[in-house]
């Protein structure tokens, strides 16, 4: 089958890299610490090391697994606060590979 100017699927399109969406974010550690409640009177603290693109995110990843694992919904979680962390403070091995990962 003959297609007019050129092959089938060869242009400026295929040329170009395909984009990778989020693959290709650069992925930065947070820690972040705040309390939770697990009765009435009782706030359990916690710290949490986070690989995530920005603080927002990394404060929406935190209230996501403290809410998984702990079966606490987000208005009893106090996020106190965020801090960004070098590569070499960070404990963490699986945010370890995420910071380290190229693709």
């Amino acid at each position: 089958m003959k297609v007019a100017n050129g092959a089938a699927g060869v242009g400026k399109g295929l040329s170009e890299t395909p984009s990778l969406g989020p693959l290709l974010v650069r992925m930065k550690a947070f820690e972040v610490k705040g309390q939770f409640r697990i009765s009435r009177r009782v706030w359990q603290p916690f710290a949490l090391e986070i690989a995530s693109p920005d603080e927002k995110a990394a404060v929406e990843k935190s209230l996501a697994l403290i809410g998984s694992r702990h079966k606490v919904k987000r208005k009893f979680v106090k996020i106190e606060g965020v801090k960004s962390l070098k590569p070499d403070e960070v404990t963490d091995h699986a945010v370890k590979h995420l910071l380290g990962a190229k693709k």
